[in-house]
């Protein structure tokens, strides 16, 4: 570990300055993620300053950078905390590369050190949804929905109230009153047995009922409303 003292620096700097560092891990490609950026610095402002070193290499701020790019690329003239001709303000690090790698890599910290209120954020998203501001958190209605479901208690369901209203069914005991092995000594025996009994045997034969049963009809039993329709024959 190095004792190195750095130091930082307060600038602008032009938008195509920036570079994306070729180690950052993280690729902002999951579905909306720069689009919410963007959202959040059109409905408020740029507000974080994008960490970069000497030679404009990001460090930490590439999900910004993007949503800069796009907004450029959307005709965006002016946003609040962006200079004139797209000056960016950043702060530039001075420093070992050690050091700037572990800028880098902490710049991302995994979700599973954080440790959020959700009650109090979702109040807090609640309030901005009703004022028209939600695009501007970088929050959507959909994780807003997924927030609100999660402070919702769990309720117990009562099985049997689920059944409550259902049609009454009643299956027979379909265990045997008894059963028994029979060995056959010949291929004639068998034939015999078959007599005896009225059934076929053939080689698959595993197991008989006596007397023969009837396959049950279940089918014709289904519950269904008025509103199902009749399977098609194909």
């Amino acid at each position: 570990m190095t004792n190195q003292k750095a130091r930082i620096e307060n600038a602008t700097v032009p938008l195509e300055f920036l570079q994306p560092h070729p180690k950052n891990y993280n690729r902002h490609n999951m579905p909306g993620v720069v689009t919410r950026m963007v959202g959040r610095m059109r409905g408020a402002a740029f507000t974080a300053p994008i960490i970069i070193n000497p030679d404009g290499v990001i460090l930490a701020g590439h999900l910004r950078r993007r949503a800069l790019l796009e907004l450029q690329a959307q005709g965006e003239q002016e946003l609040p905390g962006i200079g004139p001709g797209w000056q960016i303000p950043v702060r530039i690090f001075y420093g070992t590369k050690k050091q700037e790698l572990a800028i880098l890599a902490g710049d991302n910290t995994p979700k599973f050190d954080f440790d959020y209120d959700v009650d109090m954020l979702t109040e807090l998203l609640s309030e901005l949804a009703g004022e028209d501001m939600l695009d501007a958190t970088g929050y959507d209605a959909e994780m807003l929905d997924s927030l609100i479901a999660e402070t919702v208690p769990d309720q117990e369901v009562d099985p049997a109230s689920e059944w409550e209203g259902m049609p009454e069914f009643h299956q027979p005991e379909s265990r045997p009153h008894r059963t028994i092995i029979i060995h056959m000594e010949s291929e004639e025996a068998v034939q015999d047995f078959q007599r005896i009994l009225g059934q076929t045997i053939t080689s698959e034969t595993k197991f008989l009922f006596h007397p023969k049963q009837v396959k049950a009809d279940w089918e014709s039993q289904r519950y269904a409303t008025e509103a199902t329709e009749p399977e098609c024959e194909s």
